[in-house]
């Protein structure tokens, strides 16, 4: 009947079964788009630390804080930052690194 053939007509449009992408090319597709919106973006992260399992104000539990900054990687950044790749590198540094590369205002 026409009712039966309205009912279960091939969309138009879609893809026929055989070219389905795969699983694996869905995922590639997927990771692409990812790291291409990460790339476009500049990412600060907040890291909090709790000072007690209670939460009351003004008590401090060292070992719990060091455990919380070992295991978030703080001193590794900080360790790295040492090592000599700065986060952020002050402005006048930057000027007294890289004026050699100053156009002569003279032009």
């Amino acid at each position: 009947s026409a009712l039966a053939g309205a009912l279960f007509a091939k969309p138009k449009g879609r893809r026929a079964p055989t070219s389905r992408t795969s699983l694996g090319a869905q995922f590639k597709q997927q990771l692409s788009k990812l790291m291409e919106l990460l790339r476009s973006t500049e990412p600060h992260f907040v890291r909090c630390i709790k000072p007690n399992q209670k939460k009351r104000p003004k008590e401090f539990d060292a070992p719990m804080v060091l455990e919380q900054l070992r295991y978030s990687g703080i001193f590794e950044a900080v360790a790295i930052r040492r090592s000599g790749y700065p986060f952020r590198l002050p402005l006048e540094r930057f000027v007294h690194a890289y004026q050699c590369l100053l156009l002569d205002k003279a032009q």
